[in-house]
């Protein structure tokens, strides 16, 4: 949970306290302002200072939320592991989508190959693989979990793009203390038909749409048909 100041804070950890009276002690708090740790007696609070947040890792200390990817390990390398491996990965806002693309399009290549679920790899495809898990094995990434100041006006920057490999968009909010990635996507090009570039690039255009939530917005694509595209006028 975020709160604007201490006294905010230390108000919600009374107020959750108070529901969970009837003999249930909310205990485990973790935080990154040391005012509030002070206030919380030490049985409730939590002596690991590293913890997941939906799945993601945070840094209490550091106020940075630290993102892995590590493949589990399998003993036969089939379609089915390698498909059970990349969607072992949490990465629900999309940051490490230039790591597990790769893995993505080797996966939908396998496909294509007419592979049965458990049949072995051939050699070549198994090699393809293992060099796929090691480029990215231990792969490690902090950033600061707070994006801005309280108060501060910011905006939302969308990019998008696409290439014969893939389409992809990133989301980021800028203000006047820089810019952070917020989200990102990624998407393969269909199986059943060979999409042209512009076609690619419109459907990237329509993933980064996706991503707005906010009201301010710049779209930056490669492209000035793109654009000159979908600003045009309906016709009638």
């Amino acid at each position: 949970m975020t709160t604007k100041s201490t006294a905010e804070a230390i108000h919600l950890y009374e107020t959750s306290q108070a529901v969970f009276e009837m003999k249930m002690n909310l205990r485990e708090f973790i935080s990154n302002d040391e005012k509030l740790k002070r206030q919380i007696p030490k049985k409730d609070l939590s002596e690991i200072t590293t913890q997941k947040i939906l799945g993601i890792l945070w840094n209490s200390i550091q106020d940075e939320l630290i993102l892995t990817c590590k493949y589990p390990p399998k003993e036969k390398i089939t379609k089915g592991s390698v498909s059970e491996q990349i969607a072992s990965i949490y990465d629900p806002l999309g940051w490490m989508t230039p790591i597990t693309l790769r893995g993505k399009r080797f996966l939908q290549h396998l496909w294509k190959c007419d592979y049965s679920w458990d049949e072995i790899l051939s050699r070549e495809h198994q090699q393809q693989w293992k060099e796929i898990l090691q480029d990215v094995d231990d792969f490690q990434c902090k950033f600061n979990r707070r994006i801005t100041q309280i108060n501060e006006s910011v905006g939302l920057v969308v990019f998008s793009d696409a290439s014969s490999i893939g389409m992809a968009t990133c989301a980021y909010i800028t203000s006047n203390n820089g810019s952070a990635a917020v989200a990102g996507k990624s998407k393969l090009p269909s199986l059943k038909e060979t999409p042209t570039i512009p076609k690619m690039e419109l459907n990237a255009l329509t993933m980064a749409v996706r991503l707005i939530n906010r009201s301010k917005l710049d779209f930056i694509t490669s492209t000035e048909y793109i654009y000159r595209r979908v600003s045009a006028k309906p016709s009638s």
